[in-house]
């Protein structure tokens, strides 16, 4: 008998095993990009890929293991994402809510003096890696870490006179780096969104209604400010992704958001009605929701090109051993009061947002039951440190080919320095207004 076969077989073999051996080894010094975008959801991307709308994210979908992110209610943005980077729930952090009333009955927003648990970011530190952190919901006053952190107040210096804008240097740690950043900030509205390739929305609310004005409706009346805002968090990003040496990086954009809040007013305001009145009667058809959606998902095209444009300039630039997350915090929905995430009927899940992730021995495709509390304890596993045994996620192995056990841990809070509450009266104000055009406070 010939032994050519079996010889051929056990090279094979050989070689398969070599190759398994290599693909289930976790990479050395990995670094971990996170991009978060605000209200992201795949109802309406989905669309958009299948339109060709989208070729970056539809590639990435098919190389990276993704999932619809299960979140949870009431879908307040500084809660969840206070969850997300701490890999707890919000009776444990303790950011509750947008808001709060101090003892003398005024409203103040919440801030990172009122977190309870140590952050991602702080147990790196701990581990002494290096992290740098840009515009992450709560993060004013920021933590004094070892890397950059660049709060989520540091873009309302943005509404600030030029000669006021240094009282905004303690935005940003350590506070030298304002001066570093504080040539992004512009005022060049129209030059910023023609070259991100974005609507005037506030021109197009009043080309569909012309006898309703934009400056009616506070969320367009602010457009442009938002628009300059993210032009900014992603210039400062950037910035300091290619300037700065790092372990984990993190950055957030909230424009996704934003503009689904008002989504409705964008469209033809015959669909909107005859939409809503079927789904009131509960007589609304599959295809005509499915018409309906095409119809958000057209009208949000640019703004989710500029995420994917935004996720391209990070993924043409990463390292081998770097892995890249790209996640939101919820979606959105559509339900008989209209289209949002917050006031949506009890009856109705909390929508979800979406999760990719791509990077050594990543399994491509759908992963099974990704929740926002998994974030946390998925990033030190990819550190190989160990997972908070009080974390109330748990890492996703089963989006690798590689396995280790990393073993728990209790981080305690000591990791946690005092932080001083600090208040700015005008940017508080700001900041409340903000929120009551959204329909987040009263």
């Amino acid at each position: 008998m010939s032994t050519a076969k079996p010889a051929a077989l056990v090279v094979a073999l050989a070689l398969a095993i070599s190759c398994r051996t290599e693909l289930e080894k976790p990479a050395d010094n990995v670094q971990v990009v996170v991009l978060g975008f605000d209200g992201a959801n795949w109802e309406t991307i989905d669309p958009l890929i299948e339109a060709g709308k989208l070729p970056l994210l539809a590639k990435l979908k098919q190389e990276a293991a993704w999932a619809p992110l299960t979140t949870f209610k009431p879908t307040k943005s500084p809660v969840i994402w206070t969850s997300i980077a701490t890999g707890k729930s919000m009776e444990k952090h303790g950011i509750l809510d947008f808001v709060y009333m101090e003892q003398n009955d005024i409203q103040v927003p919440y801030s990172n003096s009122e977190r309870r648990e140590p952050s991602i970011w702080q147990i790196l530190d701990h581990a002494e890696l290096r992290s740098v952190i840009v515009n992450w919901f709560v993060t004013y006053p920021p933590d004094a870490i070892d890397g950059v952190i660049v709060s989520n107040r540091f873009r309302k210096t943005l509404l600030l006179k030029q000669d006021q804008r240094p009282r905004m240097a303690d935005s940003v740690h350590p506070p030298h780096y304002f001066s570093e950043l504080e040539p992004f900030l512009s005022l060049d509205y129209e030059n910023i969104r023609v070259e991100r390739e974005l609507p005037d929305l506030p021109r197009l609310h009043e080309s569909l209604s012309p006898s309703n004005s934009a400056e009616d409706i506070q969320v367009l009346k602010d457009y442009r400010i938002y628009v300059l805002q993210e032009a900014l968090n992603e210039n400062v990003a950037k910035h300091l992704y290619e300037s700065e040496d790092f372990d984990l990086f993190a950055a957030y954009f909230r424009l996704p958001d934003i503009v689904q809040h008002i989504a409705l007013s964008l469209i033809d305001p015959d669909q909107v009605e005859k939409t809503l009145a079927a789904m009131r009667k509960g007589e609304l058809a599959r295809s005509d929701r499915a018409l309906f959606q095409e119809s958000l998902s057209a009208v949000l095209e640019p703004f989710y090109r500029y995420m994917e444009r935004i996720i391209e300039s990070y993924l043409s630039s990463m390292p081998e051993n770097a892995y890249l997350i790209v996640l939101s915090d919820h979606g959105f929905s559509l339900h008989r009061g209209g289209y949002d995430h917050y006031h949506i009927p009890e009856s109705f899940p909390a929508p979800s947002g979406i999760f990719m992730m791509k990077g050594p021995g990543t399994k491509p495709g759908l992963v099974p039951s990704v929740s926002v509390y998994d974030i946390a304890p998925t990033i030190l596993h990819l550190f190989d440190l160990p997972i908070g045994e009080d974390m109330d996620g748990s890492a996703l192995t089963t989006a690798l080919t590689w396995e280790r056990d990393t073993g728990k841990k209790r981080y305690a809070r000591d990791l946690m320095e005092p932080k001083e509450h600090r208040r700015d009266a005008e940017i508080d104000a700001h900041t409340l207004d903000e929120l009551r055009s959204l329909g987040y406070i009263k």
